[in-house]
């Protein structure tokens, strides 16, 4: 009856254990964040703009942003970010007039404009966008990978800015807004 009972207890333990684990890696994948040099900083939304077809592929520019950064509206259009916290953007050309593809995007420091690349990019920390200020790295490198989960985008990337690696991870719905071709 002692092993018995012993036995149940170690198996009970492990399941616990085993759940436990499991609760924690569901939770990191849920985090919308980017984390440099250790640091972790928080992304709460986000939003796409469709400049239209440029050379060899449509311009999606990808915007995402953290808590304490508003986004500003005229006539439909982005019109500009204020407040003071993190954001990241990305230049980024795919194949599709209005959604981003679902594809490992890669850093091309020649501008070609070719579907699945991205040319320019930044990202902010402590950015106060209203006057300027704070921390604000170039991005020169790296790769990005979007998935569609329903209407919500996946996106994770491994980048490097100004010689820092920087690593991140989104998913949720983006706002999204067409300029066609009136803007590029």
């Amino acid at each position: 009856m002692k092993l018995i009972y012993s036995t149940v207890v170690a198996l009970l333990v492990i399941s616990l254990f085993t759940i436990g684990c499991k609760k924690d890696k569901d939770d990191e994948g849920s985090k919308n964040y980017f984390k440099v040099d250790g640091t972790e900083y928080e992304l709460t939304g986000g939003f796409i703009e469709n400049y239209g077809f440029y050379d060899n592929a449509y311009n999606l520019d990808l915007t995402l942003i953290g808590p304490g950064v508003t986004i500003h509206h005229n006539s439909g259009e982005v019109d500009s970010l204020s407040g003071t916290g993190q954001a990241m953007y990305l230049e980024i050309y795919t194949s599709q007039a209005g959604q981003l593809d679902v594809r490992d995007y890669t850093f091309d420091q020649s501008a070609n404009g070719t579907s699945g690349t991205f040319d320019t990019g930044m990202i902010g920390i402590g950015y106060n966008f209203s006057v300027g200020g704070g921390t604000l790295y170039i991005v020169n490198g790296g790769t990005a990978t979007v998935k569609a989960v329903g209407s919500e985008y996946e996106i994770s990337f491994n980048l490097t800015a100004s010689g820092k690696n920087v690593t991140g991870y989104y998913k949720g719905s983006l706002q999204y807004y067409n300029y066609g071709d009136k803007k590029a």
